[in-house]
């Protein structure tokens, strides 16, 4: 079995404080919300650091680091659940309800798009990393050239990852008659 050749604290940190920006502008593209990209940075951060033994210092610092930035930006989402509603709180103040009907099919309709965004949630979560990693830049709007550099490969690796991915994703989706007749 191969050594890794693992960083320092020191090297760590250094590198943490060198690419900082752009680690930071990174979170904000994902979050568009200067706090969340701070908090962001900062949890990927600690996540990076407990995992350290992992990283080959052979390898890019930076992309792994904004593979971390990503992976918990999802993370984070992924926790984010639909709290439950108390229904007195459509009560006025003689008791009488305040609940209209229009709004509970406005309510089944955003649940019903937040059912299907956990279904797809779930369905990209059993790709490969690689597919994910593609599938999450082309959700973010970045051409095949920035998702290639990256990713730190080419452009034609690029196009057939996200290819794959998205011929992937549509087969389980059909065959979980999710989104079938979208």
């Amino acid at each position: 079995m191969k050594q890794m050749n693992t960083l320092t604290d020191t090297q760590f940190n250094a590198l943490c404080k060198q690419y900082r920006n752009k680690f930071y502008s990174h979170a904000f593209t994902i979050t568009r919300n200067t706090d969340e990209a701070n908090d962001l940075v900062q949890d990927a951060m600690i996540k990076a650091y407990k995992n350290i033994h992992k990283f080959d210092a052979n390898k890019n610092f930076v992309n792994w680091m904004l593979r971390i930035v990503t992976r918990t930006y999802i993370d984070q989402k992924r926790k984010n659940k639909i709290e439950s509603v108390n229904i007195s709180s459509f009560e006025d103040e003689n008791g009488d309800s305040t609940f209209d009907v229009a709004d509970t099919l406005d309510i089944a309709e955003d649940l019903n798009i937040d059912f299907r965004n956990e279904v797809l949630k779930e369905a990209i979560s059993h790709l490969t990393d690689a597919y994910k990693d593609a599938i999450y830049y082309d959700m973010q709007g970045y051409s095949y050239e920035e998702i290639a550099e990256k990713m730190s490969t080419n452009v034609g690796t690029i196009r057939s990852r996200l290819h794959r991915a998205k011929r992937i994703l549509k087969d389980s989706l059909e065959t979980n008659q999710i989104f079938a007749n979208v």
